[in-house]
């Protein structure tokens, strides 16, 4: 059983290492060029492509789940694995032409909020206005990671996320260093090996898939009024989630700059942390799904369990890797002692952050396992506006950076409590 879920957490972990390649490849390329506004540029216009990218990140977890609970009927033409995928497939190139459409005021809208120069603006309007025409491909690689996950095949989106990365690497040496281009020949990069990553993947599935259904079945209303709401509950606790980081990064540059740099180096970890809990929190949505699907009820008793004693050893593991290296990982992150000098007052909050943030990452695998998607949402829901909200606007003026921090600490632990009160009730264990 312990095979099994590390079978699917351990390529899930390693596609999310290799996620910040992307950005990590982009920066070394154009880190080398002779102007800084390229960097600065680059850093902006990445940042408004996660944020709007994350937004939807429901495509990959609600195939998943759906997915995975349709196993046991794969003879079921309307509710089989490739009919929930081609749903989320369809809804996720609907959205990523919607996003091409409105990209003129989806770009007013996050620049008006910028405060840069106007070379650096000027920069990253030119990458924006280039790789936003990956949306389709970005936004279907949602769906299709899901459906592969969903089905447990967790090399597919391994290799894909490799394959991206590779032909991401080599254009942006071939139309920059090649052809001289700069900060659109890095756009151009990424807008090709999306697409390329997509075309193969396409192929993968249309060639492996063992599975058959009809457009009959696919388009059919209840199924698709199914996967819009359980979308748009996760889509909700999805968009809470994002708004508490990006209120954090809005509350730490009120202290000053130098703390809005120390929480952006210290916030990495929770980045490091999310790579691992990702993994298992996957398995967990998996496993979960598919033995809810079977209806083998101590079987999915005992998966739980399992995951539940694997998150705590791999919590454990992060607090003392933490509790060791945050320094070190510090000082390669920044070569300012005046910040690393500072941070060491906060070190604190990420020694503990394993063990307070671990089991809401458990919980939400669970859950999207059981497709309870309402539960998710109210349990974020009522952690954001009754818990971080409060604790935001009140802690810092009280304990300066420690309270948002805290903040941030105390809306972690009351996501944990809200899932665990609805877990319980579901009689999981």
């Amino acid at each position: 059983m312990y095979q099994s879920i590390f079978s699917i957490a351990i390529p899930n972990i390693l596609s999310n290492l290799s996620i910040p390649l992307l950005s990590f490849v982009d920066t070394l390329i154009i880190g080398h060029l002779d102007k800084v506004s390229y960097l600065s540029a680059l850093a902006l216009a990445g940042m408004i492509f996660n944020l709007l990218y994350w937004s939807f990140g429901f495509l990959r977890m609600s195939t998943t789940a759906l997915c995975a609970q349709s196993l046991s009927n794969i003879n079921d033409l309307k509710n089989n694995p490739i009919s929930w995928f081609y749903r989320s497939f369809f809804m996720s190139i609907t959205i990523g032409f919607l996003i091409i459409l409105l990209k003129v005021p989806i770009q007013e809208l996050f620049f008006i909020y910028i405060d840069a120069s106007a070379e650096t603006i000027k920069f990253a309007k030119v990458y924006f206005d280039i790789r936003i025409y990956a949306a389709p491909a970005t936004l279907s690689l949602y769906a299709i990671n899901g459906y592969f996950f969903g089905i447990q095949n967790t090399k597919v989106p391994l290799y894909l996320t490799v394959l991206a990365n590779i032909c991401n690497l080599c254009l942006n040496y071939f139309f920059v260093y090649e052809l001289n281009y700069d900060i659109d020949g890095v756009a151009y990069a990424t807008l090709i090996s999306q697409y390329l990553a997509f075309i193969v993947a396409l192929l993968l599935i249309i060639k492996s898939s063992k599975y058959s259904t009809t457009l009959k079945e696919i388009f059919d209303l209840d199924s698709f009024v199914k996967i819009i709401k359980v979308n748009t509950d996760i889509f909700i606790r999805t968009f809470c989630l994002i708004s508490s980081f990006s209120l954090f990064t809005i509350y730490s540059s009120k202290q000053s700059d130098q703390i809005l740099a120390i929480n952006s180096i210290l916030m990495q970890f929770y980045g490091f942390l999310s790579y691992g809990m990702d993994g298992l929190a996957l398995a967990a949505e998996t496993l979960v799904a598919k033995q809810i699907g079977l209806n083998d009820r101590s079987l999915l008793k005992n998966i739980i369990k399992k995951i539940w004693f694997s998150s705590f050893i791999l919590s454990i593991i992060y607090t003392v890797c933490f509790y060791f290296l945050v320094e070190e990982i510090i000082s390669i992150l920044t070569h300012h002692q005046n910040i690393i000098s500072i941070s060491k007052k906060y070190f604190l909050w990420i020694v503990i952050s394993p063990l307070i943030n671990s089991p809401a990452y458990i919980l939400d695998g669970i859950f999207l396992g059981a497709i309870q998607s309402k539960i998710l949402r109210n349990a974020m829901l009522i952690s954001f506006l009754l818990v971080f909200l409060p604790c935001l606007y009140y802690l810092p003026t009280v304990f300066a950076n420690h309270g948002l921090w805290l903040a941030m600490s105390l809306f972690m632990v009351a996501r944990s409590v809200t899932l665990l009160f609805y877990y319980k009730k579901l009689h999981f264990n």
